[in-house]
């Protein structure tokens, strides 16, 4: 199933700018964009994706303290 990018914060729970963010530097590429409207639409494989950077962001933030 694909989601658009505002309904896929909503299931990530991750606000929309930082998945913008997470695409423009790589971190999370959508798994596909539209050429002609330029829509980022993400699958159920990009959320376990995120579920994963969330996890290594707590870590790292636990590492650092």
């Amino acid at each position: 199933m694909t989601y658009k990018i505002g309904d896929f914060s909503k299931i990530v729970d991750i606000p929309v700018r930082t998945l913008r963010f997470y695409a423009q530097y790589g971190v999370l590429q959508p798994s596909e964009i539209d050429e002609f409207t330029g829509y980022r639409y993400y699958s159920d494989e990009n959320i376990i994706e995120c579920e994963l950077i969330k996890l290594l962001f707590i870590k790292t933030i636990w590492i650092m303290k």
